[in-house]
């Protein structure tokens, strides 16, 4: 008998995207009554909930869903929950946004899951796609799921074992989900903690490599970041996990290693010039007001020009000037202590990251390759 299988899904205001996700979820290669969704709707102010129910019932799939206003840790505790009690073997978290094209991904990943050297969580390729408009985002979602109902799926050609995944479209053994949780005082990175935790619990994460995406995650413009439209507080809630997370992602990259390879990221180079501009910016406007007017000059211009730089990118994802006047200042206060905070967690936790990085390089060498064990 086939493992059974929930899909779950965490959603907030996911109507439009919501329909094409069941749908494709809808002609995975798998048995029915094997397989369930659980959608927990984290507070819509939208019909998410009632689309879920509609469709879900059109398609014929055995489901639950749950109305619990959470952010995405807390709801996606909510949908372990529910996964186990409804019997899982496996959960296959899907985002509300990823279309799934390869119908025996699930297949795959069960497979990969229990070939390594120990239980697995199991992700594949997912391609970000960002539409201008509702309706191209539409027909992109229905001429794909024509041609997924039509098509053979790809089989990988290789796996990887990664220190960490995002949840958009990744299965994880019950096995796992039992003594592994989302940390829910995180509102962003929790995928990240989450698979740091797996790893720290003597399981691990594979990511199976094709030569085409198994999933597309669906995006408009200016409607899909939720750093837009999150709060202050929410931005630092688990601030000190948050920066763990950038720098055990960094200390984990292959060819990476120690605390010394966080100052060589792109990414934490990218939060030290804006926390240089910020004080180069502070120090120009003394200098202008209260000092030298030449040498302020010289100091605010490139200050504002970089800053400038940055606001330019989060007004692309804004509604309007005025939200991403008020997103610009969060991030950039919450970039400016994350720039002397992820040092401090790489520090304090580099002996664990060590160690993990260890289980990735043994566990890479100790398990064949995926095609001397076909899936099933």
């Amino acid at each position: 008998m086939e493992p059974s299988v929930v899909a779950c899904l965490t959603c907030k205001n996911s109507s439009l995207t919501l329909p094409y996700v069941l749908k494709s979820l809808s002609l995975i290669n798998y048995p029915r009554d094997r397989f369930a969704v659980a959608v927990v709707d984290g507070g819509s102010v939208d019909s998410t909930p009632e689309v879920a129910r509609d469709i879900l019932n059109s398609l014929g799939l055995k489901f639950k869903v749950l109305v619990k206003p959470s952010n995405i840790p807390e709801g996606r505790n909510a949908c372990v929950k529910e996964a186990l009690e409804l019997g899982a073997d496996y959960i296959l978290f899907v985002d509300c946004d990823t279309l799934v094209v390869n119908k025996d991904f699930l297949r795959h990943a069960i497979s990969a899951s229990d070939s390594g050297c120990c239980p697995c969580v199991v992700t594949g390729d997912i391609q970000v796609k960002t539409f201008k408009d509702v309706n191209s985002l539409k027909k992109f979602a229905e001429e794909t799921l024509k041609n997924v109902s039509s098509s053979p799926s790809s089989k990988p050609k290789g796996h990887s074992f990664i220190s960490w995944c995002g949840m958009g479209l990744t299965l994880i053994p019950a096995e796992i989900a039992r003594k592994v949780s989302f940390d829910e005082d995180l509102t962003f990175k929790e995928d990240t903690v989450y698979c740091l935790k797996t790893w720290d619990a003597g399981y691990g994460v594979i990511k199976l490599n094709y030569e085409e995406p198994v999933a597309y995650d669906l995006n408009l413009i200016r409607k899909s970041d939720i750093y837009v439209r999150m709060s202050l507080k929410d931005y630092f809630r688990g601030f000190s996990k948050k920066a763990l997370a950038y720098a055990y992602t960094t200390m984990t990259k292959p060819g990476r290693g120690g605390v010394i390879s966080i100052f060589k990221d792109f990414r934490y180079l990218s939060h030290v010039t804006r926390t240089f501009s910020l004080t180069l910016l502070s120090l120009s406007l003394y200098y202008l007001f209260k000092a030298d007017l030449t040498l302020g000059l010289l100091m605010f211009i490139p200050a504002f020009s970089m800053l400038t730089l940055y606001f330019s990118k989060v007004l692309v994802k804004s509604p309007d000037v005025l939200t991403a006047m008020k997103s610009f200042v969060k991030f950039t206060l919450f970039s400016f202590i994350l720039t002397f905070e992820i040092p401090t967690q790489a520090i304090k936790h580099r002996s664990k990251i060590k160690e993990i990085t260890h289980k990735i390089t043994y566990c890479e060498e100790k398990m064949p390759s995926y095609f001397e064990r076909p899936p099933q």
